[in-house]
């Protein structure tokens, strides 16, 4: 089981020019490897090891090869996402032209994929490039000037995961300051096998309810899910009201308006659904908890 560590380093004004530099170089390398393999279509990591390394090595040289290497295996991984997309979109395309024709519509406008491109990526550590000591709280990384051996203070949240074992890592700068991501291998939790079996039904009017008649959710939640239904349904019918009528007059204000809030109000109504899910998840933990207590005490 893996947890991921995030905590800030605390470098000197020589070390944080260090670790800019090297997440420029880093970068550079990133899209060079991008760009060859977007543009003819190569997706095999070990092909664009062959085309790239070397020159980027004679570009770079103060950049630590693991780190070139770093840097192609992301870039390698961007490009196969893109290429992907890149054939479903096509295909997709041309149905959508099929279907425009049938309906006698001018076919739509094609948005093409582009390469992958970053401004600033992160950099990826592995175990060779990097370690990290939990008893003096310090790590030490590879940079274009040599190792550098940073401090950085774990919150207090991250604690439960300080000493276990470390396995990638990642480098990020964001707003002036250097973030340390760091995955954490844990042990697999053990989970004591028990014979008590608790059931649990979902509805509509209650969001769940247990096999030891125990109701689970509240009822505002469904009335929050229906007020968001009903200003979309009104929005909705506005916007094809403003369409209809933009068709022989000028385009109203009202028609941008409703197509804005429409948009907006995707991200709430999904906030709602997954916060309902994950409460019912929670309650129905701690129902099972409950009923696995009363037994050992029976």
């Amino acid at each position: 089981m893996n947890r991921t560590i995030v905590v800030q380093l605390h470098p000197t004004p020589e070390q944080a020019r260090s670790l800019k530099t090297t997440l420029e170089q880093y970068t550079v390398c990133l899209n060079t490897v991008a760009q060859e393999g977007f543009t003819t279509g190569c997706s095999n990591g070990v092909e664009l090891h062959k085309r790239t390394y070397y020159p980027l090595r004679a570009q770079y040289p103060d950049l630590p090869a693991q780190l070139v290497c770093s840097a192609r295996v992301k870039a390698t991984e961007a490009v196969k996402s893109a290429l992907t997309w890149k054939i479903k979109k096509e295909k997709a395309y041309l149905q959508r032209v099929e279907q425009a024709k049938k309906q006698g519509k001018p076919p739509p406008v094609f948005k093409p994929v582009r390469c992958p491109r970053s401004d600033m990526t992160s950099v990826r550590y592995d175990q060779r490039s990097y370690w990290v000591h939990w008893e003096t709280l310090t790590c030490s990384l590879s940079t274009v000037n040599g190792r550098v051996v940073l401090s950085f203070k774990v919150p207090a949240y991250y604690r439960q995961y300080s000493g276990h074992k470390v396995c990638s890592a990642d480098v990020c700068y964001r707003h002036g300051r250097f973030f340390l991501h760091m995955v954490v291998s844990l042990p697999e939790p053990v989970v004591a096998p028990r014979q008590e079996v608790i059931g649990v039904d979902l509805g509509l009017n209650r969001p769940a309810v247990t096999s030891q008649r125990q109701f689970l959710g509240e009822k505002r939640w469904k009335e929050q899910d229906r007020r968001i239904f009903r200003l979309r349904r009104a929005l909705a019918g506005r916007l094809l009201n403003c369409t209809r009528v933009s068709s022989t007059r000028p385009r109203r204000e009202g028609l941008l308006s409703s197509e804005l809030t429409l948009g907006i109000l995707r991200k709430p109504a999904a906030n709602v659904a997954i916060t309902i899910a994950q409460t019912v998840s929670l309650r129905v933990s701690s129902a099972a908890a409950a009923v696995a207590t009363n037994s050992m005490l029976i």
